[in-house]
């Protein structure tokens, strides 16, 4: 497995300041790194073979993402396919979301939609994740919430009405970003996201950071 790239990105629970080349690794090597490792110990203690790694039982009640995103983030970890996730592909996947280039960060999103794992995504893939995602609608009280970010417990306002227009402003930005073709290759994700809409990418990222740590 590739080491995971790194970039001085700022995120919502950890903020990497402008740092020299050498600071940034020492840095990594020093905070971002044992913390991961923490993480993953007290997730392995959990498992029910300590020995092999993290099993999908534990990481599912721990990422704590709805549906079927749980499935397709512990496919992203259990890099081996053995069921188990190890160490090494723990912290590269938490590096990859928090710790990477914008390069990479599209190439992690693009592996969650790509359920067959050929090089393409269809609309339908796409649908489906983002079906999934939680959203809270605006409120007219004093505890409002802006469409767009995301409950705590996983759930978000599941009123009929409220899920239909969520499914029709899905299927508009995928007309808008698919166009005619059926399907898309990584290069046209990245396309996509650089120059009509970013949402495909930063709604995914966004939920991904809010549930992990």
């Amino acid at each position: 497995m590739d080491s995971p790239q790194s970039s001085i990105i700022e995120l919502d629970r950890l903020t990497i300041p402008d740092f020299s080349e050498i600071e940034c690794e020492n840095f990594k090597k020093k905070m971002i790194i044992p913390y991961f490792k923490d993480i993953y110990r007290d997730l392995a203690s959990r498992s029910d073979n300590k020995s092999a790694g993290i099993n999908k039982v534990t990481i599912i009640d721990y990422c704590n993402l709805p549906g079927i995103l749980a499935e397709r983030f512990f496919s992203l970890l259990d890099d081996n396919k053995d069921e188990y996730i190890d160490m090494k592909e723990f912290i590269y996947v938490l590096f990859r979301i928090y710790y990477s280039t914008f390069d990479e960060q599209v190439k992690l999103v693009f592996e969650i939609y790509d359920f067959d794992c050929d090089g393409f995504i269809t609309k339908e893939d796409v649908r489906i994740i983002l079906s999934y995602i939680p959203i809270l609608r605006e409120d007219d009280g004093e505890n409002g919430v802006r469409e767009g970010t995301f409950s705590q417990s996983g759930g978000g306002n599941d009123e009929f009405s409220t899920r239909v227009k969520i499914q029709e402003e899905i299927c508009e930005l995928l007309d808008l970003v698919f166009k005619d073709k059926d399907k898309i290759n990584r290069k046209e994700f990245q396309k996509i996201n650089e120059t009509i809409s970013s949402d495909m990418l930063v709604t995914l990222l966004t939920l991904l950071r809010d549930k992990l740590p």
